[in-house]
């Protein structure tokens, strides 16, 4: 768990700054040597309040055959 409150520390302080600069997210990623994907995981983690699931979700399917 230290090891998630770091990066979500690091991404906090990270987000702050970026909101202060008014630039693109690809050139404030571009600056401070982060990977675009990483950007919006975080940003969607902790501005959003969301963060897409990796799991798959299977719905089961039920056939009505009338003959």
């Amino acid at each position: 768990m230290r090891y998630d409150s770091e990066y979500e520390k690091y991404w906090k302080e990270l987000l702050e700054q970026f909101k202060k600069e008014k630039v693109s997210i690809k050139a404030f990623c571009e600056k401070n040597n982060v990977k675009v994907h990483q950007f919006t995981y975080w940003y969607d983690k902790l501005i959003k309040g969301k963060v897409k699931s990796k799991k798959k979700a299977f719905v089961k399917v039920h056939f009505i055959v009338n003959i």
